[in-house]
Protein backbone atom coordinates (compact mmCIF):
# COMPACT_ATOMS: atom_id res chain seq x y z
CA UNK A 1 0.00 0.00 0.00
CA UNK A 2 1.33 3.20 -0.65
CA UNK A 3 0.75 6.67 0.50
CA UNK A 4 0.40 9.66 -2.30
CA UNK A 5 1.27 12.12 0.21
CA UNK A 6 5.01 11.03 0.33
CA UNK A 7 5.52 10.44 -3.37
CA UNK A 8 5.74 6.64 -2.62
CA UNK A 9 3.68 5.39 -5.77
CA UNK A 10 6.47 6.42 -8.17
CA UNK A 11 9.50 4.29 -5.96
CA UNK A 12 7.13 1.05 -6.16
CA UNK A 13 8.39 0.72 -9.84
CA UNK A 14 11.67 1.12 -9.67
CA UNK A 15 15.07 0.08 -7.46
CA UNK A 16 16.12 3.60 -6.52
CA UNK A 17 17.45 3.96 -2.94
CA UNK A 18 14.85 5.68 -0.73
CA UNK A 19 16.14 8.91 1.04
CA UNK A 20 16.39 9.01 4.76
CA UNK A 21 13.01 11.20 5.17
CA UNK A 22 11.13 8.26 2.73
CA UNK A 23 13.12 5.41 4.72
CA UNK A 24 12.02 7.16 7.95
CA UNK A 25 8.20 7.38 6.90
CA UNK A 26 7.95 4.17 5.19
CA UNK A 27 9.28 2.43 8.45
CA UNK A 28 6.88 4.60 10.37
CA UNK A 29 3.84 3.35 7.89
CA UNK A 30 4.85 -0.50 8.07
CA UNK A 31 4.17 -0.23 11.96
CA UNK A 32 1.11 1.62 11.62
CA UNK A 33 -0.11 -0.56 9.37
CA UNK A 34 0.89 -3.63 11.11
CA UNK A 35 -0.91 -2.55 14.89
CA UNK A 36 -3.79 -2.04 12.96
CA UNK A 37 -3.69 -5.58 11.62
CA UNK A 38 -3.39 -6.97 14.90
CA UNK A 39 -5.92 -5.08 16.12
CA UNK A 40 -8.25 -6.24 13.23
CA UNK A 41 -7.37 -9.85 14.13
CA UNK A 42 -7.91 -9.28 18.22
CA UNK A 43 -11.64 -8.05 16.90
CA UNK A 44 -11.80 -11.02 14.62
CA UNK A 45 -11.23 -13.29 17.64
CA UNK A 46 -13.59 -11.87 20.11
CA UNK A 47 -16.32 -12.20 17.26
CA UNK A 48 -15.53 -15.26 16.37
CA UNK A 49 -15.85 -15.93 20.17
CA UNK A 50 -18.91 -14.10 20.66
CA UNK A 51 -20.12 -16.23 17.28
CA UNK A 52 -19.30 -18.97 19.35
CA UNK A 53 -21.16 -18.34 22.08
CA UNK A 54 -24.61 -17.60 20.82
CA UNK A 55 -24.23 -20.79 18.49
CA UNK A 56 -23.82 -22.22 22.19
CA UNK A 57 -26.86 -20.56 23.22
CA UNK A 58 -28.78 -21.95 20.04
CA UNK A 59 -27.13 -25.63 20.82
CA UNK A 60 -29.93 -28.53 19.97
CA UNK A 61 -28.59 -29.91 23.84
CA UNK A 62 -30.63 -27.29 25.30
CA UNK A 63 -33.96 -29.13 23.81
CA UNK A 64 -33.05 -32.27 24.59
CA UNK A 65 -35.18 -34.23 27.31
CA UNK A 66 -33.89 -35.11 30.33
CA UNK A 67 -34.91 -38.41 29.57
CA UNK A 68 -32.71 -38.69 26.21
CA UNK A 69 -29.30 -37.11 28.56
CA UNK A 70 -29.94 -39.57 30.94
CA UNK A 71 -30.06 -42.65 28.44
CA UNK A 72 -26.71 -41.34 27.01
CA UNK A 73 -25.22 -41.52 30.36
CA UNK A 74 -26.46 -45.18 30.74
CA UNK A 75 -24.77 -45.80 27.69
CA UNK A 76 -21.07 -43.57 28.99
CA UNK A 77 -21.52 -45.32 32.62
CA UNK A 78 -21.47 -49.04 32.75
CA UNK A 79 -23.80 -51.24 34.44
CA UNK A 80 -22.18 -51.85 37.86
CA UNK A 81 -20.11 -48.59 39.07
CA UNK A 82 -17.27 -49.27 40.28
CA UNK A 83 -14.58 -46.90 42.08
CA UNK A 84 -13.15 -45.86 38.68
CA UNK A 85 -16.02 -45.16 36.87
CA UNK A 86 -17.71 -44.02 39.84
CA UNK A 87 -15.58 -40.96 38.99
CA UNK A 88 -16.61 -40.74 35.80
CA UNK A 89 -20.24 -40.46 37.06
CA UNK A 90 -18.78 -37.48 39.14
CA UNK A 91 -17.33 -35.53 36.40
CA UNK A 92 -20.49 -35.37 34.45
CA UNK A 93 -22.18 -34.33 37.55
CA UNK A 94 -19.82 -31.44 37.36
CA UNK A 95 -20.23 -30.25 33.91
CA UNK A 96 -23.20 -27.97 34.60
CA UNK A 97 -26.27 -27.55 37.42
CA UNK A 98 -28.50 -29.73 34.58
CA UNK A 99 -26.13 -32.40 33.95
CA UNK A 100 -26.01 -32.68 37.98
CA UNK A 101 -29.70 -33.03 38.09
CA UNK A 102 -30.17 -35.63 35.70
CA UNK A 103 -27.69 -37.76 36.99
CA UNK A 104 -28.81 -38.01 40.46
CA UNK A 105 -32.41 -38.16 38.08
CA UNK A 106 -30.99 -41.09 36.27
CA UNK A 107 -32.10 -43.84 38.81
CA UNK A 108 -30.29 -46.81 37.03
CA UNK A 109 -26.50 -45.24 36.98
CA UNK A 110 -26.57 -45.36 40.56
CA UNK A 111 -28.64 -49.08 41.07
CA UNK A 112 -25.75 -51.22 40.75
CA UNK A 113 -22.26 -50.62 42.49
CA UNK A 114 -19.19 -52.75 43.02
CA UNK A 115 -16.67 -52.42 46.17
CA UNK A 116 -13.46 -54.44 46.53
CA UNK A 117 -12.23 -54.14 50.26
CA UNK A 118 -8.63 -55.11 49.63
CA UNK A 119 -8.47 -51.43 47.96
CA UNK A 120 -11.54 -49.44 50.44
CA UNK A 121 -10.88 -51.02 53.73
CA UNK A 122 -12.92 -47.91 55.20
CA UNK A 123 -15.86 -47.68 53.95
CA UNK A 124 -17.68 -44.57 54.14
CA UNK A 125 -21.43 -45.37 55.70
CA UNK A 126 -22.99 -42.17 54.73
CA UNK A 127 -21.51 -42.34 50.98
CA UNK A 128 -22.69 -46.16 50.35
CA UNK A 129 -26.44 -45.45 51.61
CA UNK A 130 -26.67 -42.21 49.76
CA UNK A 131 -24.94 -43.68 46.56
CA UNK A 132 -27.60 -46.48 47.07
CA UNK A 133 -31.09 -44.38 48.23
CA UNK A 134 -30.13 -42.71 44.32
CA UNK A 135 -31.30 -45.68 43.04
CA UNK A 136 -34.98 -44.85 43.48
CA UNK A 137 -37.45 -47.53 43.68
CA UNK A 138 -35.19 -49.18 41.11
CA UNK A 139 -33.87 -52.68 42.49
CA UNK A 140 -30.31 -52.30 43.61
CA UNK A 141 -27.11 -54.74 42.78
CA UNK A 142 -24.57 -55.18 45.58
CA UNK A 143 -21.19 -56.84 44.03
CA UNK A 144 -18.57 -57.08 46.79
CA UNK A 145 -15.12 -59.03 46.49
CA UNK A 146 -13.41 -60.38 49.53
CA UNK A 147 -9.46 -60.73 50.48
CA UNK A 148 -7.47 -63.75 50.91
CA UNK A 149 -8.61 -64.36 53.91
CA UNK A 150 -7.25 -67.75 55.37
CA UNK A 151 -8.82 -69.47 58.30
CA UNK A 152 -8.24 -68.50 61.40
CA UNK A 153 -7.70 -65.09 60.37
CA UNK A 154 -10.22 -62.22 60.86
CA UNK A 155 -12.65 -61.69 58.27
CA UNK A 156 -12.60 -58.12 56.33
CA UNK A 157 -15.73 -58.86 54.70
CA UNK A 158 -17.67 -59.12 58.05
CA UNK A 159 -17.20 -55.29 58.41
CA UNK A 160 -19.47 -53.31 60.88
CA UNK A 161 -20.22 -50.64 58.15
CA UNK A 162 -21.04 -53.31 55.13
CA UNK A 163 -23.08 -55.03 57.57
CA UNK A 164 -24.80 -52.15 58.44
CA UNK A 165 -25.46 -51.04 54.92
CA UNK A 166 -26.91 -55.16 54.55
CA UNK A 167 -28.84 -54.62 57.84
CA UNK A 168 -30.39 -51.20 57.80
CA UNK A 169 -29.47 -49.34 54.86
CA UNK A 170 -31.79 -49.26 51.68
CA UNK A 171 -33.02 -52.49 50.14
CA UNK A 172 -30.86 -54.75 48.46
CA UNK A 173 -32.12 -56.84 46.34
CA UNK A 174 -29.30 -58.95 43.96
CA UNK A 175 -26.15 -59.62 46.15
CA UNK A 176 -22.55 -60.79 44.38
CA UNK A 177 -20.12 -61.51 47.05
CA UNK A 178 -16.81 -63.33 47.11
CA UNK A 179 -14.90 -64.87 50.25
CA UNK A 180 -12.03 -67.15 50.72
CA UNK A 181 -13.83 -69.79 52.37
CA UNK A 182 -17.61 -70.94 53.87
CA UNK A 183 -16.47 -69.78 56.85
CA UNK A 184 -15.88 -66.04 55.92
CA UNK A 185 -19.25 -66.22 55.10
CA UNK A 186 -20.51 -67.13 58.22
CA UNK A 187 -19.10 -64.87 60.16
CA UNK A 188 -20.57 -62.09 57.48
CA UNK A 189 -23.79 -63.30 58.49
CA UNK A 190 -23.23 -63.24 62.35
CA UNK A 191 -22.17 -59.36 62.00
CA UNK A 192 -25.41 -58.91 59.85
CA UNK A 193 -27.85 -60.85 62.77
CA UNK A 194 -25.46 -58.88 65.61
CA UNK A 195 -26.30 -55.52 63.89
CA UNK A 196 -29.76 -56.30 63.51
CA UNK A 197 -30.42 -57.55 67.41
CA UNK A 198 -28.42 -54.45 68.47
CA UNK A 199 -30.88 -51.82 66.91
CA UNK A 200 -34.08 -54.18 67.04
CA UNK A 201 -35.49 -53.09 63.61
CA UNK A 202 -36.36 -55.54 60.71
CA UNK A 203 -33.69 -56.41 59.04
CA UNK A 204 -33.09 -55.66 55.22
CA UNK A 205 -30.62 -58.38 54.88
CA UNK A 206 -34.11 -60.26 54.30
CA UNK A 207 -34.93 -58.26 51.25
CA UNK A 208 -32.08 -59.88 49.20
CA UNK A 209 -33.97 -62.50 46.76
CA UNK A 210 -30.78 -63.02 44.36
CA UNK A 211 -27.40 -64.18 45.89
CA UNK A 212 -24.34 -65.34 44.36
CA UNK A 213 -21.23 -67.11 46.30
CA UNK A 214 -17.99 -67.17 45.00
CA UNK A 215 -15.86 -69.07 47.47
CA UNK A 216 -11.90 -70.53 47.11
CA UNK A 217 -12.90 -73.22 49.80
CA UNK A 218 -15.67 -74.82 51.73
CA UNK A 219 -13.67 -74.93 54.79
CA UNK A 220 -16.38 -74.29 58.01
CA UNK A 221 -15.35 -74.40 61.68
CA UNK A 222 -18.65 -73.49 63.20
CA UNK A 223 -21.23 -75.91 63.37
CA UNK A 224 -24.15 -73.21 63.24
CA UNK A 225 -24.75 -72.56 59.64
CA UNK A 226 -24.85 -69.32 58.19
CA UNK A 227 -28.01 -67.52 57.70
CA UNK A 228 -29.65 -67.26 54.60
CA UNK A 229 -32.36 -64.53 52.93
CA UNK A 230 -36.16 -65.63 53.53
CA UNK A 231 -36.53 -63.37 50.69
CA UNK A 232 -33.76 -66.09 48.27
CA UNK A 233 -34.97 -66.97 45.07
CA UNK A 234 -32.11 -67.01 43.16
CA UNK A 235 -28.53 -69.25 44.20
CA UNK A 236 -25.23 -69.18 42.96
CA UNK A 237 -22.77 -71.10 44.88
CA UNK A 238 -19.20 -71.10 42.50
CA UNK A 239 -16.37 -72.75 44.10
CA UNK A 240 -12.69 -73.45 43.32
CA UNK A 241 -12.25 -76.11 45.58
CA UNK A 242 -13.87 -79.98 45.87
CA UNK A 243 -16.66 -79.88 47.08
CA UNK A 244 -17.28 -82.37 50.28
CA UNK A 245 -19.67 -85.12 50.04
CA UNK A 246 -23.17 -85.39 51.63
CA UNK A 247 -22.55 -84.49 55.49
CA UNK A 248 -24.77 -86.58 58.14
CA UNK A 249 -25.97 -83.14 59.46
CA UNK A 250 -28.63 -82.51 56.45
CA UNK A 251 -26.55 -79.70 55.54
CA UNK A 252 -25.99 -79.31 51.79
CA UNK A 253 -22.18 -78.65 50.98
CA UNK A 254 -21.64 -78.36 54.64
CA UNK A 255 -23.66 -75.02 55.36
CA UNK A 256 -26.43 -74.64 53.25
CA UNK A 257 -30.00 -76.23 55.16
CA UNK A 258 -32.44 -78.12 52.37
CA UNK A 259 -35.26 -75.61 53.00
CA UNK A 260 -32.70 -72.56 51.27
CA UNK A 261 -32.79 -75.02 48.34
CA UNK A 262 -36.91 -75.62 48.76
CA UNK A 263 -37.84 -72.02 47.56
CA UNK A 264 -35.51 -71.47 44.96
CA UNK A 265 -36.92 -70.95 41.36
CA UNK A 266 -32.62 -70.73 40.07
CA UNK A 267 -30.45 -72.61 41.19
CA UNK A 268 -26.45 -72.32 39.87
CA UNK A 269 -23.45 -74.59 41.39
CA UNK A 270 -20.31 -73.95 39.31
CA UNK A 271 -16.90 -75.80 40.30
CA UNK A 272 -14.88 -76.58 37.09
CA UNK A 273 -11.71 -77.74 38.81
CA UNK A 274 -13.15 -81.12 40.25
CA UNK A 275 -16.35 -83.65 39.95
CA UNK A 276 -19.61 -81.91 41.81
CA UNK A 277 -21.91 -85.11 40.94
CA UNK A 278 -21.19 -86.33 44.07
CA UNK A 279 -21.73 -84.07 46.38
CA UNK A 280 -24.31 -81.17 44.35
CA UNK A 281 -27.06 -84.20 42.95
CA UNK A 282 -28.16 -85.34 46.07
CA UNK A 283 -28.66 -82.05 46.79
CA UNK A 284 -30.72 -81.19 43.70
CA UNK A 285 -33.55 -83.53 44.74
CA UNK A 286 -34.41 -80.52 47.01
CA UNK A 287 -35.16 -78.09 44.15
CA UNK A 288 -38.59 -78.71 43.80
CA UNK A 289 -39.68 -75.50 42.83
CA UNK A 290 -36.62 -74.79 40.83
CA UNK A 291 -37.28 -73.37 37.55
CA UNK A 292 -33.99 -72.98 35.93
CA UNK A 293 -31.01 -75.20 37.12
CA UNK A 294 -27.41 -74.39 36.15
CA UNK A 295 -24.72 -77.17 36.63
CA UNK A 296 -20.90 -76.78 35.86
CA UNK A 297 -18.80 -79.36 37.16
CA UNK A 298 -14.92 -80.86 36.46
CA UNK A 299 -14.23 -84.14 35.50
CA UNK A 300 -15.70 -87.94 36.61
CA UNK A 301 -12.97 -89.95 37.71
CA UNK A 302 -13.33 -93.49 39.25
CA UNK A 303 -14.62 -92.66 42.23
CA UNK A 304 -17.80 -91.07 40.54
CA UNK A 305 -18.50 -94.07 38.41
CA UNK A 306 -18.26 -96.48 41.68
CA UNK A 307 -20.85 -94.18 42.86
CA UNK A 308 -22.97 -94.05 39.64
CA UNK A 309 -26.31 -96.22 40.67
CA UNK A 310 -25.99 -93.65 44.09
CA UNK A 311 -26.29 -90.87 42.11
CA UNK A 312 -28.91 -91.93 39.89
CA UNK A 313 -30.73 -93.00 42.32
CA UNK A 314 -29.93 -90.43 45.31
CA UNK A 315 -30.91 -91.24 48.97
CA UNK A 316 -34.17 -92.62 48.92
CA UNK A 317 -33.97 -95.30 45.56
CA UNK A 318 -35.86 -93.09 43.08
CA UNK A 319 -34.33 -90.76 40.43
CA UNK A 320 -34.50 -86.86 41.31
CA UNK A 321 -37.64 -85.54 40.39
CA UNK A 322 -37.98 -81.63 39.54
CA UNK A 323 -41.41 -81.05 38.11
CA UNK A 324 -41.17 -77.25 38.14
CA UNK A 325 -37.79 -77.59 35.90
CA UNK A 326 -38.13 -75.04 32.85
CA UNK A 327 -34.48 -74.44 32.08
CA UNK A 328 -31.35 -76.84 32.81
CA UNK A 329 -27.98 -75.35 31.46
CA UNK A 330 -25.41 -77.84 31.73
CA UNK A 331 -21.18 -77.19 31.47
CA UNK A 332 -17.72 -77.56 32.16
CA UNK A 333 -14.51 -79.18 31.27
CA UNK A 334 -15.74 -82.61 30.47
CA UNK A 335 -18.67 -83.59 28.59
CA UNK A 336 -19.66 -86.62 30.70
CA UNK A 337 -21.25 -84.25 33.04
CA UNK A 338 -24.06 -84.28 30.46
CA UNK A 339 -24.76 -87.56 30.76
CA UNK A 340 -24.81 -88.27 34.31
CA UNK A 341 -27.19 -85.38 35.13
CA UNK A 342 -30.07 -86.43 32.16
CA UNK A 343 -30.00 -90.00 33.58
CA UNK A 344 -30.59 -88.94 37.16
CA UNK A 345 -32.94 -85.37 37.15
CA UNK A 346 -36.42 -86.17 36.07
CA UNK A 347 -37.49 -83.24 34.84
CA UNK A 348 -40.95 -83.50 32.31
CA UNK A 349 -41.93 -80.13 32.13
CA UNK A 350 -38.60 -79.30 30.83
CA UNK A 351 -38.19 -76.51 27.95
CA UNK A 352 -34.81 -75.26 27.03
CA UNK A 353 -31.63 -77.35 27.26
CA UNK A 354 -28.42 -75.64 27.15
CA UNK A 355 -24.76 -77.38 26.76
CA UNK A 356 -21.56 -75.44 27.18
CA UNK A 357 -18.38 -76.85 26.56
CA UNK A 358 -16.40 -73.66 26.34
CA UNK A 359 -14.90 -74.57 29.51
CA UNK A 360 -12.48 -77.29 28.27
CA UNK A 361 -11.53 -75.17 25.50
CA UNK A 362 -10.52 -72.16 27.76
CA UNK A 363 -8.08 -74.32 29.93
CA UNK A 364 -7.14 -76.72 27.18
CA UNK A 365 -3.40 -75.28 27.03
CA UNK A 366 -3.34 -74.60 30.58
CA UNK A 367 -1.75 -76.37 34.21
CA UNK A 368 -5.59 -77.08 34.51
CA UNK A 369 -5.89 -79.13 31.85
CA UNK A 370 -4.04 -82.06 33.91
CA UNK A 371 -6.62 -82.04 36.18
CA UNK A 372 -9.46 -82.57 33.08
CA UNK A 373 -9.44 -86.05 32.63
CA UNK A 374 -12.59 -87.79 31.93
CA UNK A 375 -13.44 -91.35 32.30
CA UNK A 376 -11.55 -94.23 31.52
CA UNK A 377 -7.95 -91.51 31.10
CA UNK A 378 -10.30 -89.59 27.95
CA UNK A 379 -8.61 -86.81 27.28
CA UNK A 380 -11.47 -85.34 24.76
CA UNK A 381 -13.15 -83.06 26.96
CA UNK A 382 -15.62 -81.64 24.54
CA UNK A 383 -16.65 -84.19 22.61
CA UNK A 384 -20.10 -84.94 21.53
CA UNK A 385 -21.50 -88.44 21.14
CA UNK A 386 -24.91 -89.70 20.45
CA UNK A 387 -24.94 -90.99 24.55
CA UNK A 388 -24.11 -87.48 25.42
CA UNK A 389 -28.10 -86.64 25.63
CA UNK A 390 -29.52 -90.37 26.49
CA UNK A 391 -32.41 -91.64 25.09
CA UNK A 392 -33.20 -94.02 27.93
CA UNK A 393 -35.63 -92.34 30.64
CA UNK A 394 -35.27 -89.14 28.81
CA UNK A 395 -38.46 -87.65 31.00
CA UNK A 396 -38.26 -84.25 28.81
CA UNK A 397 -38.54 -85.72 25.10
CA UNK A 398 -41.69 -84.51 24.85
CA UNK A 399 -41.33 -81.56 26.54
CA UNK A 400 -38.18 -80.50 24.93
CA UNK A 401 -38.56 -77.47 22.53
CA UNK A 402 -35.18 -75.76 22.32
CA UNK A 403 -31.75 -76.97 22.45
CA UNK A 404 -28.05 -75.05 22.25
CA UNK A 405 -25.38 -77.00 22.16
CA UNK A 406 -21.67 -74.77 22.42
CA UNK A 407 -18.20 -75.44 21.55
CA UNK A 408 -17.95 -78.39 21.57
CA UNK A 409 -16.56 -81.61 18.83
CA UNK A 410 -18.79 -84.25 17.23
CA UNK A 411 -16.82 -87.00 16.03
CA UNK A 412 -19.26 -87.38 12.75
CA UNK A 413 -22.26 -84.87 11.11
CA UNK A 414 -24.41 -87.73 11.54
CA UNK A 415 -23.75 -87.46 15.41
CA UNK A 416 -26.07 -84.87 15.16
CA UNK A 417 -29.64 -86.08 13.70
CA UNK A 418 -28.53 -89.32 16.47
CA UNK A 419 -29.25 -86.87 19.16
CA UNK A 420 -32.08 -85.20 17.32
CA UNK A 421 -33.95 -88.55 16.65
CA UNK A 422 -34.79 -88.48 19.97
CA UNK A 423 -36.04 -85.46 20.46
CA UNK A 424 -39.09 -85.50 18.24
CA UNK A 425 -40.65 -81.94 20.28
CA UNK A 426 -38.14 -80.18 19.21
CA UNK A 427 -38.35 -76.67 17.86
CA UNK A 428 -35.23 -74.55 18.15
CA UNK A 429 -31.80 -75.49 17.79
CA UNK A 430 -28.70 -73.42 18.16
CA UNK A 431 -25.30 -74.77 17.41
CA UNK A 432 -22.16 -72.47 18.53
CA UNK A 433 -18.71 -73.14 17.64
CA UNK A 434 -19.62 -77.00 17.03
CA UNK A 435 -16.58 -78.66 14.91
CA UNK A 436 -16.78 -81.85 13.09
CA UNK A 437 -13.46 -84.04 13.53
CA UNK A 438 -13.88 -87.45 11.71
CA UNK A 439 -9.83 -88.69 12.51
CA UNK A 440 -11.50 -89.43 16.90
CA UNK A 441 -10.38 -92.25 17.93
CA UNK A 442 -13.10 -93.07 19.77
CA UNK A 443 -13.98 -96.77 18.75
CA UNK A 444 -16.99 -95.86 16.97
CA UNK A 445 -19.08 -98.57 15.28
CA UNK A 446 -19.58 -97.65 11.63
CA UNK A 447 -23.33 -97.58 12.80
CA UNK A 448 -22.25 -93.66 14.06
CA UNK A 449 -21.44 -92.79 10.74
CA UNK A 450 -24.84 -93.35 9.33
CA UNK A 451 -27.81 -91.50 9.49
CA UNK A 452 -30.60 -92.80 11.35
CA UNK A 453 -34.13 -93.94 11.15
CA UNK A 454 -36.70 -92.19 13.33
CA UNK A 455 -39.35 -93.65 14.98
CA UNK A 456 -41.67 -90.66 15.67
CA UNK A 457 -40.16 -88.54 12.59
CA UNK A 458 -37.66 -85.90 12.85
CA UNK A 459 -38.45 -83.10 14.94
CA UNK A 460 -40.08 -79.80 13.33
CA UNK A 461 -37.31 -77.20 13.33
CA UNK A 462 -38.31 -73.79 13.23
CA UNK A 463 -35.31 -71.93 14.26
CA UNK A 464 -31.87 -73.17 13.37
CA UNK A 465 -29.12 -71.03 14.19
CA UNK A 466 -25.17 -71.82 13.03
CA UNK A 467 -22.83 -69.71 14.87
CA UNK A 468 -18.88 -69.53 14.54
CA UNK A 469 -16.91 -72.55 13.04
CA UNK A 470 -20.42 -74.43 12.93
CA UNK A 471 -21.00 -73.44 9.39
CA UNK A 472 -18.21 -74.87 7.95
CA UNK A 473 -19.13 -78.26 8.92
CA UNK A 474 -22.65 -77.84 8.43
CA UNK A 475 -23.90 -75.12 6.44
CA UNK A 476 -23.58 -77.80 3.09
CA UNK A 477 -23.91 -80.98 5.13
CA UNK A 478 -26.63 -83.47 4.41
CA UNK A 479 -27.61 -83.55 7.61
CA UNK A 480 -29.27 -79.79 7.27
CA UNK A 481 -30.71 -80.89 4.28
CA UNK A 482 -32.76 -83.68 6.84
CA UNK A 483 -33.77 -81.33 8.97
CA UNK A 484 -34.64 -78.16 6.58
CA UNK A 485 -37.08 -81.07 4.61
CA UNK A 486 -38.16 -82.23 8.10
Amino acid sequence: MSSPALGFSHLLSTNDPLSPDERQHARLQVATLKKRLDDLRLLCREIESEVEEYHFLLSPWRDIPVEIIGIIFKFIIPPVVTAKTAKDLGNLRLVCKKWCDVADLTHQLWSSLEIDVRYQPELPHKKLSSWLNKAGDLQRTLVVHGDLHRVGEPCRLAHPVLSRILAQGPAINTLKISFQNAACFNRFTQEIQSCVAQEEIPSRWHSISSLTLSLENLVILERTPPTFPTSLTSLAVIVGSKPVYPSGDGLILGFIYPAVLERLIDFTFECIRHDILPSILPAIRHCLNTEVLTIIGGHQDRQVRALQPFLQQGHDGERIFLPKLKTLRLGGPCSSLVPSVLETIQAPNLFHLDIDLSFARDTRLTWLRACYMCADGERLEDVVRPSTIPAANLACRTSLKQLRIRSAVMPYPATLLQILVNLPSLVRLTLDDIVVDKNLDLGLSMEGQVLPTPLDGWPCIEVLELLGSTKDYFANSPVMEVLVQS
